[in-house]
C-alpha cells in the first residue's frame, strides 16, 4: 500500500513539475500564432505603425504604466510556416546614461512585482541588468532589463524572450 501511495505522489509531482508554464504579454499569450496576435495586439494598442510576415511594430505605447518609444513583436516560423510570437521588445529613448540606468531601475522594480524573484547582474561594461519570470519553452527567464547606446541615444529596454519555439 506504502509503494502504491508513494508511486502515486512521485506520478503526480512528475506531472505537475512537467506542466507547461504560460507567458503572456499583456494577455497576449506567448506562442500564439500571427493571426490571432495581430488580433489581438491591435485590440490593446490599435493599428501598427509597421508589420512583415514576422514582426508587428507600434510607436509610443503603453505598458507597466510607463510609455515606450518602440514596442516591437517578433514571430519565429516553422518549416510549416506556422509562426509563433517569441518576443516582445519594449524601448524607452533618453538623452543621458544616468537617465537610462534610472529607467532600468523603474522598469526592474515594476516587474519585480510581478515577478517576484527577479534578479540582477553585472554586463561586461558594468552595467546592471535584471532578469525574471519563467519562460515556458525552456528553463530560462521570460525577460531581460538592460541598457545601451546607440547612434548617440541611451536606450533601456524591457524584452520578453525570444523563446525558442522553433529549434
Amino acid at each position: 500500500m506504502k509503494k502504491k501511495i508513494l508511486l502515486a505522489a512521485l506520478i503526480i509531482i512528475s506531472l505537475v513539475g512537467n506542466a507547461a508554464t504560460k507567458a503572456d504579454f499583456s494577455g497576449v499569450e506567448f506562442g500564439v500564432n500571427y493571426a490571432e496576435a495581430s488580433q489581438q495586439l491591435e485590440t490593446l494598442f490599435g493599428i501598427p505603425t509597421a508589420t512583415s510576415p514576422t514582426q508587428i511594430a507600434y510607436k509610443n505605447k503603453e505598458h507597466l504604466g510607463l510609455t515606450f518609444n518602440d514596442v516591437v513583436f517578433n514571430f519565429q516560423k516553422n518549416n510549416e510556416g506556422k509562426t509563433f510570437l517569441n518576443e516582445a521588445r519594449l524601448t524607452r529613448k533618453v538623452a543621458t546614461k544616468a537617465e537610462a540606468r534610472q529607467q532600468v531601475e523603474e522598469m526592474a522594480k515594476r516587474l519585480s512585482e510581478r515577478y517576484p524573484g527577479t534578479s540582477w547582474d553585472l554586463e561586461e561594461n558594468g552595467n546592471k541588468f535584471y532578469k525574471g519570470g519563467t519562460s515556458p519553452v525552456n528553463n530560462s527567464y521570460l525577460f531581460t532589463i538592460y541598457m545601451y547606446r546607440s547612434n548617440g541615444q541611451y536606450l533601456a529596454v524591457l524584452r520578453y524572450g525570444p523563446l525558442p519555439y522553433v529549434k
